[in-house]
Protein backbone atom coordinates (compact mmCIF):
# COMPACT_ATOMS: atom_id res chain seq x y z
CA UNK A 1 0.00 0.00 0.00
CA UNK A 2 1.52 3.39 -1.03
CA UNK A 3 0.13 6.42 1.21
CA UNK A 4 0.77 10.05 0.46
CA UNK A 5 0.10 13.17 2.72
CA UNK A 6 -1.40 15.56 0.18
CA UNK A 7 0.38 19.28 0.38
CA UNK A 8 -1.59 22.16 1.42
CA UNK A 9 0.69 24.91 1.91
CA UNK A 10 1.23 27.19 -1.14
CA UNK A 11 4.65 28.10 -0.12
CA UNK A 12 5.72 24.88 -0.06
CA UNK A 13 6.57 24.89 4.46
CA UNK A 14 4.92 22.04 5.01
CA UNK A 15 2.62 23.38 7.28
CA UNK A 16 -0.64 20.96 7.44
CA UNK A 17 -3.28 23.54 7.18
CA UNK A 18 -5.88 21.17 5.47
CA UNK A 19 -5.89 17.33 5.34
CA UNK A 20 -6.16 14.68 2.60
CA UNK A 21 -4.36 11.49 1.70
CA UNK A 22 -4.45 9.58 -1.31
CA UNK A 23 -3.93 5.46 -1.42
CA UNK A 24 -2.47 4.22 -4.23
CA UNK A 25 -3.45 7.51 -6.40
CA UNK A 26 -7.05 5.88 -6.39
CA UNK A 27 -8.55 6.28 -3.12
CA UNK A 28 -8.85 9.54 -0.56
CA UNK A 29 -9.13 9.68 2.76
CA UNK A 30 -10.60 13.47 3.30
CA UNK A 31 -10.57 16.59 0.77
CA UNK A 32 -9.00 19.43 2.22
CA UNK A 33 -6.83 19.78 -0.60
CA UNK A 34 -7.57 17.28 -3.12
CA UNK A 35 -8.97 19.20 -5.35
CA UNK A 36 -5.71 21.39 -5.29
CA UNK A 37 -3.29 18.06 -6.36
CA UNK A 38 -1.40 17.78 -9.31
CA UNK A 39 -3.51 18.56 -12.66
CA UNK A 40 -6.95 17.26 -13.62
CA UNK A 41 -6.12 14.01 -15.15
CA UNK A 42 -3.97 13.03 -11.68
CA UNK A 43 -7.34 14.10 -9.86
CA UNK A 44 -9.42 11.83 -12.29
CA UNK A 45 -7.50 8.89 -11.11
CA UNK A 46 -9.45 9.03 -7.85
CA UNK A 47 -12.41 6.68 -7.94
CA UNK A 48 -13.54 7.11 -4.50
CA UNK A 49 -13.16 9.71 -1.65
CA UNK A 50 -13.80 8.79 2.48
CA UNK A 51 -15.04 11.38 4.58
CA UNK A 52 -13.65 11.82 8.62
CA UNK A 53 -16.23 14.30 9.15
CA UNK A 54 -17.79 17.89 8.38
CA UNK A 55 -14.82 20.36 9.55
CA UNK A 56 -13.87 22.61 6.56
CA UNK A 57 -10.38 21.40 6.18
CA UNK A 58 -11.55 18.23 5.76
CA UNK A 59 -14.06 18.90 2.99
CA UNK A 60 -13.41 22.04 1.71
CA UNK A 61 -11.60 21.48 -1.33
CA UNK A 62 -14.39 18.35 -2.53
CA UNK A 63 -16.39 20.81 -4.95
CA UNK A 64 -13.60 21.63 -6.57
CA UNK A 65 -11.85 18.13 -6.85
CA UNK A 66 -15.49 17.14 -8.63
CA UNK A 67 -15.83 20.01 -10.86
CA UNK A 68 -12.03 18.85 -12.13
CA UNK A 69 -13.37 14.90 -12.31
CA UNK A 70 -15.75 15.84 -14.77
CA UNK A 71 -14.37 18.91 -16.54
CA UNK A 72 -11.93 16.17 -17.38
CA UNK A 73 -12.86 12.73 -17.30
CA UNK A 74 -16.48 13.54 -17.89
CA UNK A 75 -17.64 11.42 -15.18
CA UNK A 76 -18.98 12.12 -11.87
CA UNK A 77 -17.06 11.16 -8.20
CA UNK A 78 -18.45 9.09 -5.11
CA UNK A 79 -17.83 10.24 -1.48
CA UNK A 80 -18.47 7.92 1.08
CA UNK A 81 -18.83 9.16 4.41
CA UNK A 82 -21.72 8.30 7.49
CA UNK A 83 -25.00 10.02 7.98
CA UNK A 84 -23.68 13.40 9.56
CA UNK A 85 -21.27 14.37 7.05
CA UNK A 86 -23.61 13.03 3.84
CA UNK A 87 -26.28 15.43 5.57
CA UNK A 88 -23.69 18.61 6.17
CA UNK A 89 -22.83 18.26 1.65
CA UNK A 90 -26.40 18.42 1.00
CA UNK A 91 -27.78 21.41 3.21
CA UNK A 92 -24.06 22.93 3.56
CA UNK A 93 -21.56 22.57 0.54
CA UNK A 94 -23.93 20.89 -2.29
CA UNK A 95 -27.00 23.67 -1.60
CA UNK A 96 -27.09 26.14 -4.71
CA UNK A 97 -25.72 29.17 -2.78
CA UNK A 98 -22.14 27.64 -1.75
CA UNK A 99 -21.74 26.02 -4.80
CA UNK A 100 -24.23 24.41 -7.29
CA UNK A 101 -26.37 21.44 -6.11
CA UNK A 102 -23.86 18.28 -7.65
CA UNK A 103 -25.45 15.69 -5.71
CA UNK A 104 -29.17 16.13 -7.77
CA UNK A 105 -27.14 17.38 -10.95
CA UNK A 106 -26.97 14.65 -13.70
CA UNK A 107 -24.89 14.47 -16.96
CA UNK A 108 -25.55 12.02 -18.93
CA UNK A 109 -28.03 10.32 -16.24
CA UNK A 110 -24.63 10.40 -14.15
CA UNK A 111 -24.79 12.63 -11.17
CA UNK A 112 -21.95 14.48 -10.70
CA UNK A 113 -21.42 13.81 -6.77
CA UNK A 114 -22.97 10.64 -5.78
CA UNK A 115 -23.28 10.31 -1.84
CA UNK A 116 -22.79 6.62 -0.13
CA UNK A 117 -23.55 5.64 2.95
CA UNK A 118 -20.74 4.62 5.43
CA UNK A 119 -21.83 1.97 8.44
CA UNK A 120 -19.43 2.21 10.72
CA UNK A 121 -17.62 -1.23 11.30
CA UNK A 122 -19.00 -2.50 8.09
CA UNK A 123 -16.23 -2.89 5.50
CA UNK A 124 -16.37 -0.93 1.67
CA UNK A 125 -13.99 -2.22 -0.91
CA UNK A 126 -12.76 -0.29 -3.66
CA UNK A 127 -10.17 -0.98 -5.66
CA UNK A 128 -8.28 -3.71 -3.99
CA UNK A 129 -9.13 -2.26 -0.40
CA UNK A 130 -11.43 -2.83 2.54
CA UNK A 131 -12.07 0.05 4.18
CA UNK A 132 -13.52 0.46 7.66
CA UNK A 133 -15.00 3.41 9.27
CA UNK A 134 -14.84 3.64 13.18
CA UNK A 135 -16.04 6.17 15.51
CA UNK A 136 -13.54 8.27 17.62
CA UNK A 137 -13.84 11.56 19.81
CA UNK A 138 -14.09 14.60 18.22
CA UNK A 139 -16.10 17.83 18.54
CA UNK A 140 -18.70 16.68 15.75
CA UNK A 141 -19.17 13.04 15.25
CA UNK A 142 -16.02 11.97 13.45
CA UNK A 143 -14.89 8.31 12.26
CA UNK A 144 -11.08 7.17 11.93
CA UNK A 145 -10.76 4.64 8.66
CA UNK A 146 -9.11 1.30 8.58
CA UNK A 147 -7.69 0.52 5.88
CA UNK A 148 -6.50 -2.90 4.72
CA UNK A 149 -5.40 -4.09 1.12
CA UNK A 150 -4.87 -7.96 2.88
CA UNK A 151 -0.84 -7.38 3.24
CA UNK A 152 -1.05 -4.03 5.05
CA UNK A 153 -3.19 -2.05 7.03
CA UNK A 154 -2.79 1.44 8.04
CA UNK A 155 -4.99 3.60 10.55
CA UNK A 156 -5.92 7.51 9.50
CA UNK A 157 -7.50 9.23 12.81
CA UNK A 158 -6.32 12.81 11.98
CA UNK A 159 -9.05 14.16 14.05
CA UNK A 160 -9.46 12.81 17.57
CA UNK A 161 -9.31 13.19 21.50
CA UNK A 162 -7.93 10.05 23.70
CA UNK A 163 -10.49 7.44 22.02
CA UNK A 164 -10.46 3.48 22.46
CA UNK A 165 -13.02 2.14 20.02
CA UNK A 166 -10.50 2.63 16.91
CA UNK A 167 -7.63 1.22 19.46
CA UNK A 168 -9.49 -1.92 19.93
CA UNK A 169 -10.43 -2.70 16.18
CA UNK A 170 -6.64 -2.01 14.74
CA UNK A 171 -5.38 -4.54 17.58
CA UNK A 172 -7.35 -7.36 16.18
CA UNK A 173 -5.53 -6.76 13.34
CA UNK A 174 -2.10 -9.01 12.69
CA UNK A 175 -0.97 -6.59 9.92
CA UNK A 176 -1.16 -3.02 10.98
CA UNK A 177 1.93 -1.17 9.83
CA UNK A 178 0.78 2.62 10.13
CA UNK A 179 -1.22 4.56 12.41
CA UNK A 180 -1.47 8.69 10.46
CA UNK A 181 -2.43 10.42 14.22
CA UNK A 182 -3.29 13.95 14.68
CA UNK A 183 -1.70 16.22 17.43
CA UNK A 184 -3.24 19.16 16.92
CA UNK A 185 -1.76 21.38 19.98
CA UNK A 186 1.13 21.60 22.61
CA UNK A 187 0.65 21.09 25.82
CA UNK A 188 -0.31 24.31 27.02
CA UNK A 189 -2.81 24.43 25.23
CA UNK A 190 -4.28 21.20 26.81
CA UNK A 191 -7.87 22.57 27.88
CA UNK A 192 -8.08 24.09 24.22
CA UNK A 193 -7.29 20.30 22.86
CA UNK A 194 -9.82 19.05 25.46
CA UNK A 195 -12.95 21.12 24.20
CA UNK A 196 -12.59 20.39 20.65
CA UNK A 197 -11.20 17.03 20.56
CA UNK A 198 -7.54 17.16 19.67
CA UNK A 199 -4.97 16.06 20.99
CA UNK A 200 -1.23 17.53 23.08
CA UNK A 201 2.15 15.53 22.77
CA UNK A 202 1.48 14.13 26.86
CA UNK A 203 -2.13 12.97 25.33
CA UNK A 204 -0.56 11.43 22.12
CA UNK A 205 2.18 9.72 24.74
CA UNK A 206 -0.82 8.19 26.21
CA UNK A 207 -2.69 6.94 22.99
CA UNK A 208 1.16 5.07 22.14
CA UNK A 209 0.09 2.27 24.50
CA UNK A 210 -3.40 1.32 22.52
CA UNK A 211 -1.94 1.35 19.81
CA UNK A 212 -1.27 -1.69 17.90
CA UNK A 213 2.46 -3.50 18.86
CA UNK A 214 4.90 -2.95 15.69
CA UNK A 215 2.62 -0.17 14.11
CA UNK A 216 4.63 3.07 13.21
CA UNK A 217 3.01 6.17 14.45
CA UNK A 218 3.01 9.01 11.94
CA UNK A 219 1.78 12.68 13.88
CA UNK A 220 -0.09 14.46 11.79
CA UNK A 221 -2.50 17.70 11.28
CA UNK A 222 -0.25 19.51 13.68
CA UNK A 223 -1.80 23.61 13.84
CA UNK A 224 1.14 25.21 11.67
CA UNK A 225 1.00 28.23 14.42
CA UNK A 226 2.22 25.78 16.93
CA UNK A 227 4.33 23.21 14.72
CA UNK A 228 7.43 24.23 16.10
CA UNK A 229 6.21 23.91 20.04
CA UNK A 230 4.57 20.58 18.74
CA UNK A 231 7.65 19.32 17.32
CA UNK A 232 10.06 20.10 20.80
CA UNK A 233 7.22 18.60 23.05
CA UNK A 234 7.50 15.09 20.96
CA UNK A 235 11.21 15.14 21.23
CA UNK A 236 11.73 16.59 24.55
CA UNK A 237 9.53 12.73 25.27
CA UNK A 238 11.88 10.54 23.87
CA UNK A 239 9.26 8.37 21.69
CA UNK A 240 11.75 6.94 18.87
CA UNK A 241 9.55 5.02 17.31
CA UNK A 242 7.21 8.21 16.01
CA UNK A 243 7.84 9.84 13.14
CA UNK A 244 6.62 13.51 12.03
CA UNK A 245 4.53 13.42 8.96
CA UNK A 246 5.73 15.08 5.79
CA UNK A 247 3.67 16.53 3.19
CA UNK A 248 3.71 14.88 -0.61
CA UNK A 249 6.08 12.18 0.78
CA UNK A 250 5.24 8.76 -0.15
CA UNK A 251 5.04 6.23 2.53
CA UNK A 252 5.26 2.09 1.33
CA UNK A 253 3.34 -0.07 4.04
Amino acid sequence: MRVRLLPSAPDGSGHQFVTSYLINDTVAIDAGCLGFYGTPADQAKVTAVFITHSHADHVCSLPIFAMNVHDHARRGVTVHSHQHVLDCLRTDVFNGRVWPDFVSMRVGGTPLVRLELVVPGRAVRVDGLSVTAVAVDHAVPTVAYIVDDGVSAVVFSSDSGPTGEVWAAARALPHVKAVFIGVSFPDEELALANASGHLTPCLFAQELAKLPVGATPVVVHTKAAHRTRIVEQLRALGLEQVVLGADDREYVL
